[in-house]
């Protein structure tokens, strides 16, 4: 599940994703489920169109 806070908080959520992405091996594209609330139901809903982490980091 993704929450954050407006503009802030969906930056630092989409820096989280991209390093889990980069460091872990771990796509968040991947995941059986995705929720999100606030700007983070923006971030899930771009998951789940198929954008990878990083474009939305960019």
């Amino acid at each position: 599940m993704l929450g954050c806070g407006g503009t802030l908080g969906f930056a630092w959520t989409a820096a989280v994703l991209d390093a889990l992405h980069i460091r872990a091996g771990w796509d968040p594209r991947e995941a059986e489920v995705l929720i999100g609330t606030s700007a983070g139901a923006e971030a899930v809903a771009m998951l789940g169109a198929g954008i990878p982490a990083k474009a939305i980091l960019d």
